[in-house]
């Protein structure tokens, strides 16, 4: 397993946390997870995580809506140039800011894109989702080299399953 190490105030800009007692070197395998309410936010850690990360994760709770964006280190660029603004999202609802149960999907579905990334499998790069009746709203692909493909990868389930079990 992973060493997962909570950081729940602001991440520092270009160093890595001094309480983590460890210097990650560029390229190392970490996996930096964003979820923040601001996109100022996600920009500041995004950013961190070009130089510190192999993976930046984005995750969103907007009322029912779930947004999950798996981001190579090599990709973290045009994600930062295409992340929206705050000035660009939308008001939730009253009481419909993040609910308990897209979390939780959300959750579920990081783990599993993670499985599938650091087993060379295809990913989601972008998956939004209305939880209610989890469907899809939009999705982006990555190749299984990490590249970013925005199309649904061809692949022969079976040749997968093989590639899990071993």
């Amino acid at each position: 397993g992973f060493n997962v190490q909570p950081h729940a105030t602001r991440f520092p800009y270009r160093t890595p946390p001094a309480r983590l007692g460890v210097v990650v070197p560029t390229g190392a395998p970490l996996i930096v997870v964003s979820a923040v309410d601001s996109f100022e936010g996600r920009r500041q850690i995004a950013s961190w995580a070009k130089t510190y990360s192999r993976v930046f994760v984005d995750l969103r709770a907007h009322g029912t809506v779930g947004v999950m964006c798996l981001v190579p280190h090599d990709d973290i660029p045009s994600y930062l140039a295409t992340l929206e603004s705050d000035e660009d999202a939308p008001e939730p609802a009253c009481g419909m800011e993040g609910t308990a149960f897209v979390g939780m999907m959300l959750a579920g579905i990081v783990t599993a894109q993670l499985n599938a990334y650091f087993r060379g499998l295809p990913t989601f790069r972008k998956f939004v989702f209305e939880a209610g009746t989890f469907t899809a709203l939009h999705t982006e692909y990555n190749e299984p080299d990490g590249r970013y493909a925005n199309q649904e990868p061809q692949f022969d389930p079976n040749a997968q399953i093989e590639q899990m079990l071993q």
